[in-house]
């Protein structure tokens, strides 16, 4: 993803994920680099 956004410039509108994401680390980094995220965290064991 670092590559993506810094090195050819790609921005990232929304970002769609399953509770498998739902950590605070893939949290903060989705958080930085996209406008918009969605990460479903119902009936996760996270």
């Amino acid at each position: 993803m670092d590559r993506v956004t810094s090195e050819l410039g790609v921005v990232i509108e929304r970002f769609r994920a399953d509770c498998g994401s739902f950590s605070k680390e893939i949290i903060q980094t989705v958080e930085q680099r996209c406008n918009t995220f969605y990460i479903r965290a119902a009936n996760c064991d996270s």
